[in-house]
């Protein structure tokens, strides 16, 4: 299964896995079709478990004791999650859901950790999936912390935008279902917030929003917003 995917997918570390190591995923797979809205993992569910994003997208939330929403992580396509089962099947501390429609393939941890100890080149991916999930956590708090929510919001259709855009001249339309009470749980926001801030945007002519939608037709505008 993962074979039909990897040529299509932007994540550079899936396409570099050798044919052989392609062959041995496509017999430890399993696959789940998810609806939008639909739930992969349910915090407290024992993780055992890697996930790999074929396509569409896996929200990892987290819902606070004061009832708030957060977004940790936005997976897509050649994406890894779940790692920490790597180490130990304990449960999960988030919860994963489906932005749109998606396809996840899914590996047993034993089966991962074999494929670790014996498959270099997939140990090599597993690794840059988890460096880079680090440093994006490390710069998400930096932001956080120190950005007001104008900033963090352009940071996040910056990030995204590269990560999922499709480039139509000088707009760059978001391949993805995201929705504006999604953006602002992700910039740790809220809806009314995130609200303004992209009505001002769109009068301004950077973005177009759409139901489920948003075009951006000014990154430049966006990126010297983040640095202004």
């Amino acid at each position: 299964m993962i074979s039909k995917y990897v040529e299509y997918m932007e994540a550079e570390t899936l396409r570099n896995l050798s044919a052989e190591t392609v062959e041995i995923l496509d017999s430890a797979v399993r696959t789940y079709s998810l609806d939008r809205g639909e739930m992969l993992f349910n915090v407290g569910d024992m993780a055992d478990s890697i996930y790999i994003v074929l396509t569409g997208g896996i929200k990892i939330v987290e819902d606070t004791f004061s009832g708030k929403r957060i977004i940790l992580e936005l997976n897509t396509a050649g994406d890894m999650f779940g790692l920490a089962s790597l180490i130990s099947a304990s449960p999960y501390p988030h919860s994963a859901y489906a932005v749109e429609k998606s396809l996840i393939a899914s590996i047993y941890r034993g089966d991962a950790n074999e494929m670790i100890e014996t498959r270099g080149d997939f140990a090599q991916m597993v690794v840059g999936q988890l460096v880079g999930r680090v440093q994006r956590a490390h710069a998400r708090l930096k932001h956080t912390t120190m950005e007001t929510v104008d900033r963090r919001l352009a940071r996040t259709l910056i990030y995204y935008s590269g990560k999922l855009g499709r480039k139509n001249g000088n707009t760059v339309a978001i391949s993805i279902a995201l929705s504006q009470q999604d953006l602002a749980d992700f910039t740790g926001s809220t809806l009314e917030s995130v609200n303004r801030i992209l009505q001002i945007w769109e009068r301004e002519g950077w973005i177009k929003c759409a139901r489920q939608r948003l075009d951006i037709l000014n990154p430049a505008a966006l990126e010297a917003h983040v640095v202004a």
